[in-house]
């Protein structure tokens, strides 16, 4: 789709031109700590972007810090702030470390640039600029015509892969992609018919678990429901002060072919109600026993046999939904390929191969997976499996050579 890549690589330009900055220089402990407090709210920030803040006088004692929970709630630097008072510390002077820049519009809560100058806060440290291009870099500026010294960059990677999905829904409305696959090293993705579904070490589903929490949305396809009967829940997420959040759980099925009582559209008091999408054409029928259930119900265009996803994604990004989490089955992975949708793809490969029946899918430059297609790749490991993760270059649905790729190895930033 049109801005598909300005909209993924739309924070890390920003950090890179903007003045006096010193792109992605290393995180110090007060940005690690606010990157640290940034992934805690995951999905449940969402429309808004995860952000964490840490005020710190000179000396590196620690005044106040917080991060922003959830649409309505106090952003970040104010959580801050308000963390100082109650401490009784004074931040005048002190330094702002915060893993975006600070916003100057009013929303459903004020700007945090007054907020700040009033303070007196005397030096701001922000690891990416705002994405959203309506106020970008506006914030800087308000701040250094004020005197108060901005240093940019420090952090940039892992704050920016923290807004991605921000960053892909505020410049084009849709949410940013997050393709998921567990699969062996000959491609087996499911054993085969009557046969348990799971193929990961416990160590990579808790890791599948701390995506799901950085999710907005999971989305998985109705044949996968009706197969595995999936939760879609997070029930294993790992991470310190991390707030209980359950994303909203999105089945795509053209004729709303769902069981009401499968646990995927279950109710959760946890987090927002499950969603099936459907076909325009779909007899009304069939979506009103799944209402009638409590399940929300939407349906889209079709497109060739199945549903067009780029209309798909479309509702759910007017849904304020800005980064879906797909776990998807062979083919809608394929359809999400082939419809250049992908922004971020995982793949977690366990040792091993499957049996004459077990279900296979073939990656992006095929078997086995080296990260063909992908850019800016981390690989690390979960346990017994390897897993790989980085940008969908437009296209890569087609690599089929084996390219050799860069990898950089080690824990990645901010893993979703």
């Amino acid at each position: 789709p049109a801005g598909r890549d300005a909209a993924v690589g739309r924070v890390a330009p920003a950090v890179e031109e903007a003045g006096g900055a010193r792109p992605d220089a290393p995180a110090g402990p007060a940005m690690a700590r606010a990157l640290e407090l940034a992934r805690r709210a995951g999905g449940r920030a969402s429309p808004n972007p995860n952000v964490g803040a840490v005020l710190v006088e000179p000396g590196g004692r620690v005044l106040g810090e917080g991060f922003h929970l959830a649409p309505g709630r106090p952003h970040a630097e104010r959580e801050a702030l308000a963390d100082a008072a109650r401490r009784s510390a004074d931040v005048r002077g002190a330094e702002l470390v915060c893993t975006l820049e600070p916003c100057v519009h009013h929303g459903r809560t004020g700007p945090c640039v007054p907020a700040i100058l009033e303070a007196g806060v005397g030096r701001v440290t922000i690891a990416v600029r705002d994405p959203n291009p309506r106020v970008s870099g506006r914030g800087v500026e308000l701040q250094r015509a004020a005197g108060v010294e901005v240093v940019e960059g420090e952090g940039a990677a892992a704050a920016a892969r923290l807004v991605e999905g921000f960053a892909r829904w505020v410049t084009t409305g849709r949410p940013f992609v997050h393709l998921k696959i567990a699969m062996r090293e000959d491609g087996t993705v499911h054993p085969g018919p009557g046969l348990p579904p799971g193929i990961s070490s416990p160590e990579a589903r808790r890791l599948v678990h701390a995506m799901r929490h950085a999710a907005s949305a999971v989305l998985v396809g109705g044949a996968t429901v009706r197969a595995d009967d999936p939760r879609l829940t997070v029930r294993e997420a790992a991470g310190a002060g991390l707030v209980p959040w359950q994303p909203r759980r999105v089945v795509l099925s053209a004729g709303f072919d769902v069981p009401p009582s499968a646990r995927a559209v279950a109710p959760d008091p946890g987090g927002p109600p499950p969603l099936v999408i459907g076909a325009e054409s779909a007899p009304a029928a069939a979506s009103r026993r799944l209402e009638a259930a409590g399940v929300d119900t939407a349906r889209v265009p079709r497109r060739g046999p199945g549903l067009d996803l780029a209309a798909a994604l479309d509702l759910l990004g007017r849904r304020g939904v800005t980064l879906v989490l797909a776990e998807a089955g062979p083919a809608l992975a394929d359809a999400l390929l082939a419809a250049n949708l992908v922004d971020r793809l995982t793949v977690v490969v366990s040792p091993g191969g499957g049996g004459a029946a077990s279900l296979r899918w073939t990656p992006p430059g095929g078997v086995p997976f080296r990260g063909a297609g992908l850019s800016g790749i981390w690989e690390t490991r979960a346990g017994a499996d390897r897993v790989l993760t980085g940008l969908v270059a437009a296209g890569s649905q087609s690599v089929g050579d084996g390219t050799a790729v860069a990898v950089a190895t080690g824990p990645p930033p901010a893993i979703r």
